[in-house]
């Protein structure tokens, strides 16, 4: 139908360092990536956390769902594997 999604990490500063902070950030165009809309972040942080591998993956039984899937590590390469989908991103919106 022409809709294409992306997601990304943006960071800025030298992590672990305190004033470090980094996203995963997701983005949708309808128009198959000619235009796109503002991004939505789903995830931000400072310091000794540090969100990493994102990927994103479309439902092939329900074109209006998307999943998003990263790591959130901490300062010793430790952390849990965190998992969204569109339904969710919506809330973040408003």
């Amino acid at each position: 139908d022409g809709t294409v999604w992306q997601i990304a990490l943006a960071f800025s500063g030298a992590w672990p360092q305190a004033d470090s902070v980094n996203a995963v950030l997701v983005s949708r165009s309808d128009d198959g990536g000619r235009t796109w809309r503002p991004p939505t972040t789903l995830i931000r942080d400072t310091g000794r956390f540090f969100n990493d591998k994102e990927s994103i993956t479309a439902d092939r039984f329900d074109p209006r769902t998307v999943y998003a899937i990263w790591d959130r590590l901490d300062d010793a390469d430790r952390g849990p594997t965190y998992f969204t989908r569109t339904t969710e991103w919506k809330k973040l919106n408003h």
